[in-house]
């Protein structure tokens, strides 16, 4: 059978790197008369200070609430006089500062960016509400089995590593993180070598270049950092079990330490995954569980491929009473993709699914910038997304099986319980170690 596809228009492209370091993506897009416009520093909360987790969140958010010209009020007046709209993040493995809004703003957009990054007031009693919001939300979030389970899985995966805590932080961290940890991380890492900017809209790709040379060409670089080592200790399939007698569902996370974004095995092990768990009601883990033992409405699996490996995880919900049973079956699936790999129409479909569906990421340029982010992020090749679907195409069955029985370890599976331990503690000791585990 051949692979049918559309393929995408290129895109107008032009990518820079200035004297001190940064890197600069400008697309243009003129399907609509906006812009999205990303300023990314190539570090996130893998470098928060031990023990305070959240910096990195923390730190890019009060970027936005004030600086020397305006705060944090006048800000908001501004994006919002202009129709635009702001947010900033961080993820495990960089920070983003994002705005959207017409193409004829830019101007504006980026001198406030520039005003961000360079003249910060860290308002202490803003820093104080932002704190305040965020141990709320963290607090409410003790009550929701389905958080519990995914916080509690990561931090059981990856032990003391940072990949272990959530980027947001912690109820216990966030109280802990004063007004300099912010200062210093800001001081340390945002820097000109750590700065990318993916610019895309209805505006001149040398009209953004030339703008950012005149206000970020003259930042001057900085002492070099470096990240701390990456360090995991993989065991034996472990379960960790957490109580709580009011729930009648369990919720389920299982899964092993997974891949890098820049693994050559990327195309070949998503595509597996989807065939696995990735692809909705026609994966493996679907039909088996779902279909065909009706133990639950939804099962999926994912490979998060990160700087450093990330986690490949299993999540699902059952009734208590078939706790250990859903377990059961998921193991077994794993085994059996793991030795025999998919069947060829799996591998047909899977492939149409991502060829056919990759034009629908260029559709605004809010997400033809992840594309672009995901490229200057993970180093990936600057022809990735003309290369993108031909990837894709040319992935045999032959390649799926090697990758099943490379990258898929169902007998080194740790594996994290929320729900009534008294309905299935003892036989799920028969699947490998249990330990119970507060919240």
């Amino acid at each position: 059978m051949t692979i049918q596809f559309k393929k995408i228009n290129p895109l107008p492209v032009k990518k820079v790197r200035l004297e001190n370091g940064i890197t600069v993506w400008a697309i243009y897009y003129d399907r609509v008369p906006t812009i999205s416009l990303n300023m990314i520093f190539k570090i996130g909360s893998f470098a928060d200070p031990d023990g305070k987790a959240g910096t990195s969140d923390l730190c890019s958010e009060i970027l936005t609430l004030g600086t020397e010209k305006m705060n944090s009020e006048e800000i908001a007046e501004m994006i919002d006089g202009l129709g635009a709209s702001l947010s900033a993040s961080s993820s495990w493995d960089f920070t983003q500062f994002h705005i959207t809004g017409l193409a004829e703003d830019y101007s504006s957009f980026i001198h406030l960016l520039k005003d961000m990054v360079f003249t910060p007031t860290f308002d202490n009693n803003e820093l104080s509400l932002l704190k305040e919001r965020r141990t709320l939300k963290l607090m409410q979030n003790k009550d929701k089995p389905e958080v519990i389970a995914d916080e509690s899985f990561l931090k059981m995966l990856y032990k003391n590593n940072p990949y272990g805590n959530m980027p947001y932080g912690s109820y216990d961290s966030i109280p802990l993180i004063s007004r300099k940890d912010v200062i210093d991380f800001h001081a340390k890492y945002y820097n000109p070598e750590n700065t990318s900017f993916i610019v895309v809209g209805h505006i001149s790709p040398d009209d953004v270049i030339d703008t950012i040379y005149k206000l970020f060409g003259d930042w001057k670089k900085s002492s070099e950092f470096s990240l701390p080592e990456f360090k995991i200790e993989e065991k034996g399939n472990h379960f960790y079990v957490i109580d709580r007698s009011d729930l009648t569902q369990s919720q389920i996370r299982l899964g092993h330490i997974g891949i890098v974004r820049n693994n050559p095995d990327y195309f070949p092990i998503i595509l597996d995954n989807y065939i696995l768990g990735g692809g909705g009601f026609s994966s493996r883990l679907m039909e088996r569980i779902r279909a065909q033992k009706g133990y639950t409405y939804g099962i999926t699996s994912s490979f998060s491929a990160r700087r450093f490996p990330g986690p490949f995880t299993i999540s699902t919900f059952t009734a208590t009473q078939t706790t250990t049973e859903v377990i059961k079956e998921i193991l077994y699936v794993l085994e059996d993709f793991k030795h025999n790999g998919p069947k060829q129409k799996e591998v047909f479909d899977a492939i149409s699914f991502f060829t056919g569906s990759f034009p629908l990421k260029f559709e605004t340029p809010s997400s033809i910038a992840r594309q672009y982010i995901e490229i200057e992020v993970y180093g990936l090749s600057d022809d990735y997304i003309e290369t993108y679907q031909e990837n894709f195409s040319q992935i045999k069955k032959e390649d799926l099986n090697r990758v099943s029985n490379q990258y898929l370890f169902p007998q080194k599976m740790i594996g994290v319980i929320v729900g009534n331990k008294d309905e299935f503690l003892a036989e799920l000791k028969s699947l490998g170690d249990v330990e119970e585990m507060g919240v």
